[in-house]
């Protein structure tokens, strides 16, 4: 049997107890493959805008990101601590897929702060055994700096 699926039920119980998805709890828990999302809304960024606090699903709140505000407002979001390990783990994976390993070094050039896209290099690196050297972008960094710092290791 696929692990991914023992996680996809693990989400869809954890989901039907958000107020969002609460109305379509049985389509949740009468998931049983990939396929069976179709069935499910999704939510758009505007959902989240709305009221965040519509997904949220009664697990303790570890993190609070929000997206970058690109397209109008930032949207906040809140992990769990079983959420956040998950897109730890995806993170890796994708690093993984990518070629790093543990002799490698990540110059993390995405900004920091509340944006979640920088920090999962710098919690998916480390699993790889690789060095993470966080910088963020340009503005936060200099570019030299960033490089003599490479150099150096």
């Amino acid at each position: 049997m696929d692990p991914r699926l023992d996680e996809l039920k693990i989400v869809a119980e954890l989901a039907a107890r958000a107020p969002f998805y609460a109305p379509h709890a049985g389509l949740l828990a009468g998931i049983e493959s990939f396929a069976g999302l179709r069935a499910v809304p999704c939510a758009t960024k505007e959902d989240f805008r709305a009221d965040f606090t519509r997904f949220l699903t009664g697990e303790p709140a570890s993190r609070l990101h929000t997206t970058s505000g690109s397209t109008g407002q930032p949207a906040m979001v809140v992990y769990s601590v079983h959420e956040m390990m998950s897109i730890t783990e995806r993170a890796a994976e994708t690093m993984r897929l990518a070629g790093v390993h543990a002799e490698h070094k990540v110059l993390n050039l995405f900004g920091y702060g509340t944006f979640i896209a920088g920090n999962l290099y710098d919690w998916g690196a480390p699993s790889l055994g690789a060095l993470v050297i966080p910088f963020g972008s340009a503005s936060m960094t200099p570019p030299a700096f960033a490089a003599a710092a490479l150099r150096a290791l």
